[in-house]
């Protein structure tokens, strides 16, 4: 059975930097991570590359990013987008933060209900509640790109399936 190429990817964080005081976040690149029918992909084959991305708020930068096996290289810029569905309720704090930080404005579709959608950064609350809606907004990150090794020193071909673990190492701009 093959396992999906990337058991873990692991972000950590050199001087200057607390850990968990900083938002960076590493994910499989569901845009350039096809199947043939359209799907994300989450397996692959024995050298067969993949593609993954790194998003972070501006305070931070990449400092290196290695891999278990094979090479990593960036291919550039780019950005993604989320779109997620939010009930706001009048009783609670309902307001919620975005796993990444947006690009622009986040924008809504609201069910019913104009919600007045109110943007602080990463955080987000309807003004007119209650209120349900999609919320969407695109976000940059740095694609890398992940080759295994083509040298498997006579590796059968399920031996050559093994996992790639990805250090993605974080610090100060």
């Amino acid at each position: 059975m093959m396992s999906g190429p990337l058991d873990s990817i692991v972000i950590g964080f050199g001087e200057g930097v607390v850990a968990g005081s900083a938002l960076a976040v590493a994910e499989l690149d569901e845009v350039r991570n096809r199947n043939a029918d359209g799907t994300a992909k989450t397996e692959f084959g024995p050298r067969e590359p993949f593609y993954f991305w790194v998003h972070h708020e501006p305070g931070l930068r990449i400092v290196s990013v290695r891999a278990t096996g094979g090479n990593v290289s960036m291919v550039g810029q780019e950005s993604r987008s989320r779109t997620l569905a939010w009930t706001f309720f009048p009783f609670a704090d309902t307001s919620v933060e975005l796993s990444h930080v947006p690009l622009g404005r986040p924008s809504a579709l609201w069910y019913g209900r104009d919600g007045r959608l109110q943007v602080d950064g990463r955080r987000l609350t309807a003004a007119a509640v209650p209120a349900v809606g999609d919320i969407s907004y695109s976000f940059r990150v740095t694609l890398f790109r992940v080759t295994p090794p083509a040298e498997t020193g006579g590796l059968t071909n399920e031996q050559q399936r093994f996992p790639v673990g990805v250090a993605v190492l974080m610090g100060v701009a």
